[in-house]
């Protein structure tokens, strides 16, 4: 092409590279809230010319710091990017980059200057030394964007001059009209379009690598997952190389199984002291990101590879599963009512692909709009009609009656409106009467079963589900049912006194696939001599003898590491290792709360016989962490305890910010001081067990 022709397009490309960015143009969809906030940016005595860029991987910040690229050049600007996985955190490493990039000149910095850094959460050490060494000396109208997986240390935000001259945007995943206009501009045809954007959840990835297919008339994508494998088997190569040991493939498997994957878990699943490496190795995964309580990765590539491992080593995804189960369990065990449920759920959802038992639950958006609450005013009425119309005239008198008689043992779901749309009952065995027995024929049978199978003791606990019913269903699935199976499981797991539960169902068999199925969990058994009818309809009931069949979860958190056992008495409890590094955590969380305390299972342990109280539990860990202070290499672990646990402050970042610390060096220090106070009072376990057995 002759460049001189006067007629010659403006537009028509001169090069390779003039062809690339106008493919990469093309391709682009969304982000102008960021895009005009950069362009601002641009503007002659812009107020804040440093921006944060946060977002997960895979969102887009790479190819959003093209676009920013290429408005800056287009308005004159001298453009510098820097990738942080190319540069060592180390200052003079990162301004030699710094200066190759900007063309090897000398140490004058032009001005009309444009950083653009990516992955800038691999060089996070330097946040401390470029916001206060190298960002200031660049030009006055020098434009900065760091962009990266993690939030800016919070000293940009409390530092007054830094607080003005910086803001922050988090990436969000493309909304349905830009995920549409995407496949739009990558041809995929209208007919596809929506089902490829209900995969995607908005991720531009995903969108990507969805296009890809369909452009390849590849549409068994869109309705197969075993289709959609080979699809996340790319991402697979990406980082591949990156997961060399059994540790790392377990850590995987957790994030694959698990609802969200915390550091907690990793470390009972692997060891306390790999789980940070591999909670931040996940993390760094391109299709993964946090959440306030863990990691979660893409829909689809958890869909893919939980078919895919499951048909390659079925065995290994039961033993991770089993793992995962027992972390819940011990977790459940020993948390606060405000927590449980968040535990069970997650317990819950590592059943949703089980052939047998996951159809039976609503793992819809209908369940995450809707939640538990209690019986209100009014409730009554929309309870007993509700029953009336799925189950007949003589089950909404027993209904009522049982509203009235045990009003705390009923359960409601509602929806954002706090409109009643469904209920379940479990009724408290305890507190039955005669007048009870007149007014349900389930009642009768189920103590006569009692009576001559198992009579309850004092003290025992019994539950009986009475009905579980949804807005135009009285049979699961439906999102009830699903609040009220997590309800009841919660009790299943933490009520160690109960001694019976009997569950009555209409249509009872249509469940046998159900309880079947739980048979490795929290199995029930088809009691047909309490089958009985009412309304024309069949009621049968599911029932277990906890005495004959305890549950596995009472004593999973207990369950003694055969490395590091050692003799207790009666009265004690047996921890393994593992279990007694997280009672340690949970009682360093909850060091200011009595209420906490008081079930932490420490309380039970050996080196806590003489003073077995809360009391006795906070000195011996007040006396382990201020022991750090004795040792000068080991004071600055003292002080991120201290602040965290013994006198906490409002926030982690807070209490980094006290101590001068960038946040990722202060998580550091505070996992390495929490685990010398557990090396401490561990062995002060094993010492209190020795002198138990030289006294025995």
């Amino acid at each position: 092409m002759n460049t001189d022709d006067p007629n010659a397009s403006s537009t028509t490309p001169r090069t390779l590279a003039d062809r690339l960015a106008a493919a990469r143009r093309a391709r682009f969809i969304g982000r102008r809230e960021e895009l005009a906030a950069f362009a601002r940016m641009l503007e002659p005595g812009h107020h804040a010319p440093v921006m944060f860029v946060r977002g997960p991987g895979g969102i887009g910040k790479t190819t959003l710091l093209r676009e920013f690229a290429e408005l800056a050049e287009a308005r004159g600007r001298i453009v510098v990017t820097l990738d942080g996985r190319n540069v060592e955190p180390i200052p003079e490493r990162f301004e030699q980059g710094f200066l190759d990039a900007l063309g090897g000149l000398d140490d004058t910095v032009p001005d009309g200057l444009v950083l653009l850094v990516d992955t800038f959460e691999a060089v996070a050490p330097l946040e401390h030394w470029l916001r206060d060494q190298f960002l200031p000396r660049l030009p006055a109208d020098a434009v900065v964007v760091l962009a990266g997986r993690t939030a800016a240390d919070t000293r940009w935000r409390s530092d007054p001059g830094w607080a003005e001259l910086a803001t922050q945007r988090v990436l969000a995943h493309l909304s349905p009209d830009e995920a549409c206009a995407y496949l739009d501009a990558r041809g995929v045809p209208h007919e596809q379009r929506r089902r490829a954007v209900e995969l995607a959840h908005g991720h531009p990835l995903a969108l990507s690598l969805l296009a890809d297919a369909l452009r390849a008339s590849r549409t068994q994508v869109l309705d197969s997952p075993g289709e959609r494998l080979p699809l996340m088997r790319t991402l697979l190569e990406r980082y591949a190389e990156d997961m060399p040991t059994p540790e790392h493939r377990t850590a995987f498997g957790a994030l694959i199984l698990a609802r969200s994957t915390s550091e907690s878990l990793l470390a009972d699943l692997v060891s306390p002291q790999q789980a940070e490496g591999l909670y931040d190795w996940l993390r760094r995964l391109p299709f993964v990101e946090e959440g306030p309580h863990g990691l979660l990765p893409h829909d689809l590539v958890r869909e893919a590879f939980e078919a895919d491992w499951t048909a390659r080593d079925a065995p290994r995804v039961e033993a991770v599963r089993d793992g995962i189960v027992r972390h819940l369990n011990a977790r459940i065990h020993r948390l606060g009512d405000d927590e449980r449920y968040r535990f069970t759920r997650d317990w819950m959802f590592l059943l949703r692909k089980h052939p047998m038992v996951g159809p039976f639950f609503d793992w819809s958006a209908d369940f995450d709009a809707l939640y538990c609450d209690e019986l209100r005013e009014g409730d009554e009425e929309a309870l007993v009609a509700l029953t009336a119309d799925l189950l007949g005239a003589q089950n909404a008198a027993i209904a009522r009656h049982w509203v009235r008689r045990q009003p705390d043992s009923v359960h409601i779901t509602r929806d954002q409106e706090g409109r009643f749309v469904g209920y379940g009952m479990s009724l408290d065995l305890t507190l039955v009467g005669p007048a009870d027995l007149q007014a349900d024929p389930a009642l009768g049978l189920a103590l006569e079963h009692i009576h001559r199978h198992a009579p309850m003791r004092a003290g025992d606990q019994g539950l009986i589900g009475r009905f579980c019913l949804h807005e135009g269903s009285r049979m699961p699935p439906n999102p009830t049912f699903s609040h009220g199976s997590l309800a009841m499981l919660v009790k299943f797991l933490t009520q160690v006194r109960l001694s019976w539960t009997l569950l009555f169902f209409p249509e009872p068999d249509l469940l046998m696939p159900l309880f079947n199925g739980m048979k490795d969990y929290h199995w029930q058994h088809r009691l047909r001599e309490l089958d009985f009818e009412a309304d024309g309809l069949r009621f049968g009931c599911y029932g277990r003898d906890w005495r004959a069949e305890p549950n596995p979860a009472w004593i999973a958190c207990t369950q003694p590491d055969h490395h590091h056992d050692h003799p207790r008495t009666a009265d004690e409890e047996t921890l393994s290792r593992t279990a007694f590094a997280e009672a340690v955590r949970e009682a360093l969380r909850h060091y200011t709360r009595t209420d906490r305390l008081v079930t932490n299972t420490l309380l039970r342990c050996a080196f806590l016989r003489t003073e077995p109280s809360v009391e006795g539990l906070r000195a011996a860990l007040s006396q382990a962490v201020h022991a750090l202070a004795a040792h000068p290499k080991e004071e600055k672990f003292f002080h991120a305890l201290r602040l965290t646990y013994l006198d906490p402050g409002s926030s982690q970042e807070k209490v980094a910010e006290e101590l001068g610390l960038p946040f990722n060096t202060y998580r550091y220090q505070l996992a390495r001081g929490i685990d010398r106070v557990v090396e401490s009072l561990w062995q002060r376990e094993l010492g209190a067990g020795q002198q138990a057995r030289s006294l025995s």
